[in-house]
C-alpha cells in the first residue's frame, strides 16, 4: 500500500508511515488517528453508502462478515435516519395500497 522510495518491491516500514501520518495529522490540527481506526471508518462508510457486507469483508481481508459487522463497522445519525426513512416509505405504502376496512352491508349475489 506504501511503496518504498528506496527498496523496489517494498513496503515502507510502518513506523515511518505511522509517523508520518501523525505528523500530517498534527499539521492540520486533527486528533491523533491510528490506521487501524481508519479501517473502522472506511467499513462504516462502505456501509453507510450501500457497500454489501460480503464484498466490504473481502477488501478489508476479514474471514467472515460477523468480525466485519460486529467489530469493524458502526451505526451513524445518518444511518439511523435512512433506516427510519425507509420504514416510514415502507408503512405509508402499505397503508395506501390497502383498503381500509368498512363496515358496510355488502349485498349478497342470488344463486340459483
Amino acid at each position: 500500500m506504501f511503496p518504498s522510495p528506496v527498496k523496489e518491491d517494498s513496503p515502507r516500514y510502518p513506523g515511518t508511515v505511522r509517523k508520518r501520518l501523525q505528523l500530517i495529522l498534527e499539521r492540520a490540527g486533527c486528533k491523533k488517528v491510528r490506521f487501524h481506526d481508519l479501517c473502522h471508518t472506511f467499513a462504516t462508510m462502505a456501509l453507510e453508502h450501500g457497500m454489501d457486507v460480503k464484498t466490504l469483508s473481502s477488501i478489508i481481508g476479514h474471514v467472515s462478515v460477523a468480525t466485519t459487522l460486529d467489530i469493524y463497522s458502526h451505526i451513524t445519525d445518518t444511518m439511523q435516519q435512512q433506516a427510519a426513512t425507509k420504514i416510514d416509505r415502507h408503512i405509508g405504502k402499505n397503508e395506501a395500497s390497502s383498503p381500509e376496512q368498512d363496515n358496510t352491508p355488502r349485498q349478497k349475489k342470488n344463486s340459483v
